[in-house]
């Protein structure tokens, strides 16, 4: 992906789970509002994700997709409502690649 603009995506979903896996945004560095700046929301939640997970786009109910740095790269979907010692997750994709071609919009 060589160019990237943060823009709320119009009923985005991932093709291997539609009913389930929605996305409003792929965060980006950059001059956008600072919700949709990868640095900030790292910032902003940092410190409760699980170890080597970097945010990358969120859902309309304030969940994450994070890359698992720490583990090959993979693309999972976090739920901000789990306790903080709660580090089960859902693996949406294998690579970050992987995690683009599966995005649709309505």
């Amino acid at each position: 992906m060589s160019v990237h603009r943060a823009k709320p995506l119009s009923d985005a979903y991932l093709v291997n789970n539609p009913d389930y896996w929605g996305i409003r945004v792929l965060f980006e560095i950059g001059d956008v509002a600072a919700y949709d700046q990868v640095d900030h929301v790292f910032e902003a939640v940092g410190d409760v994700l699980p170890t080597g997970m970097f945010p990358v786009a969120d859902d309309s109910s304030g969940n994450l997709y994070l890359i698992d740095v720490a583990q090959g790269a993979r693309v999972i979907w976090w739920s901000h409502e789990r306790e903080r010692t709660d580090n089960r997750v859902d693996e949406v994709a294998t690579s970050f690649s992987e995690f683009l071609t599966l995005v649709r919009e309505n």
